[in-house]
């Protein structure tokens, strides 16, 4: 495995735990919401895009390695 790859690998990992930082913070402020009796902050659709943000769905990491 050459250097790209492991820096895509790499890059790929990063983009992976920010995607589940942002997933396990809009969690958090649901259910903040939810005991407060609030309407939820995000939905289905904000959750759904959350790997297109990121680009972590499988078409944007494949790409990742496709350079290389």
């Amino acid at each position: 495995m050459n250097e790209y790859y492991l820096k895509a690998h790499a890059l790929a990992l990063a983009n992976f735990f920010v995607a589940i930082a942002d997933l396990e913070g809009m969690k958090a402020e649901n259910a903040l919401r939810e005991r407060r009796g609030d309407a939820p902050a995000y939905g289905e659709e904000a959750f759904s895009a959350l790997a297109d943000k990121h680009g972590v769905h499988w078409n944007a990491v494949c790409g990742l390695f496709e350079r290389g």
